[in-house]
């Protein structure tokens, strides 16, 4: 699971670059709690651990993508101005959440494929929780 962590890291200290060239340093630290909770998990080898990065790294990679359909002029979604040091940092973060993801997927699993599937559901949708609340008022306005 070393490479996992190794990708959660990346994920997580990429944010907060792309916190750090944008100016929304706060949203972007809030943005990351999910992903080191799930770094601890991998760290203290739960049985959790692997459901949840799948679930907090295929969040990522879909932001990426989006990201990357809307520079390609394919969706709007994902709109907005991003820099040369934030594309380069969406390409990382792609790769990263690929790299663990695929470890994670490939270790023997302790849990029901149902648990694991629902447990990476629920991290999926408490990083997009996170997202939503990094975009309110005060933490958007850092």
């Amino acid at each position: 699971m070393r490479r996992t962590q190794v990708s959660l890291v990346v994920i997580a200290i990429s944010l907060l670059i792309i916190g750090i060239v944008s100016g929304t340093i706060l949203r972007h630290a809030v943005q990351i709690v999910p992903v080191i909770a799930a770094a601890v998990l991998v760290y203290r080898r739960s049985t959790l651990a692997a459901p949840v990065a799948v679930g907090v790294s295929a969040f990522w990679l879909a932001i990426m993508v989006l990201i990357w359909l809307y520079l390609m002029g394919v969706s709007r979604i994902a709109s907005g101005t991003y820099s040369a040091t934030e594309i380069g940092l969406t390409m990382v973060i792609g790769l990263a959440t690929l790299y663990g993801s695929a470890a994670a997927i490939g270790q023997r699993q302790r849990l029901s494929r149902g648990r694991w599937l629902g447990l990476a559901a629920i991290a999926f949708a408490t990083q997009y929780g996170v997202l939503v609340i990094s975009f309110t008022r005060g933490i958007a306005r850092d």
